[in-house]
């Protein structure tokens, strides 16, 4: 697609850049709420692959009234036939680089654990402890390092979730008994 005929969403109007309306819009973009490891990805992999092969292109900034803000990206005239190359790609298949993804989703996932996945998991137990020996427990869990306990989360099986909305830790529901044979088997 030319940038000519571009309008972000069928509510909003073209907005012209000079010298820039015969140029080819890359099929992925992002804004202020992209949490998805494969657009993320995707957007790095296909700028890297642009600077590998010396196309020409340019990132174009936007503010929206529905997202706060929107990037796309911008493809010289004469590289026409690369456009179409990366929209083939992801026509078969939704990521351009699988080892990238893989990455960004062990990193997103790492800094989503720091940030709040231990206190949730910690919470659970907190919320349930219901005599002085499961207080007791959730006392030593809350003494642990954040490594030691996404150790015990993994050894109950716990799960995580990437989606367009962050990461998410699914763990079976609290159970003191379950946990204890976790912690014994450290």
């Amino acid at each position: 697609m030319k940038y000519s005929g571009f309008k972000p969403t069928g509510f909003d109007n073209h907005i012209q850049i000079e010298d820039r309306e015969n140029w080819h819009i890359m099929p992925i973009s992002i804004n202020r709420d992209t949490e998805s490891c494969i657009t993320l990805s995707n957007w790095q992999v296909c700028q890297d692959m642009m600077n590998k092969a010396n196309i020409e292109y340019e990132v174009h900034n936007f503010g929206h009234w529905a997202c706060g803000w929107f990037e796309i990206l911008l493809v010289s005239p004469d590289s026409q036939d690369f456009v179409e190359e990366i929209e083939n790609l992801l026509s078969e298949y939704p990521i351009l680089n699988d080892e990238h993804h893989s990455n960004m989703e062990i990193e997103k996932d790492d800094q989503s654990w720091e940030s709040y996945g231990y206190r949730d998991f910690l919470s659970g137990y907190n919320d349930i402890a219901s005599n002085e020996t499961e207080e007791h427990i959730v006392t030593l869990l809350e003494d642990m390092g954040k490594d030691e306990l996404r150790s015990i989360f993994d050894c109950l099986d716990g799960t995580v979730e990437h989606s367009d909305y962050g990461v998410s830790y699914h763990g079976p529901d609290p159970d003191f008994t379950h946990l204890l044979d976790c912690l014994l088997s450290k």
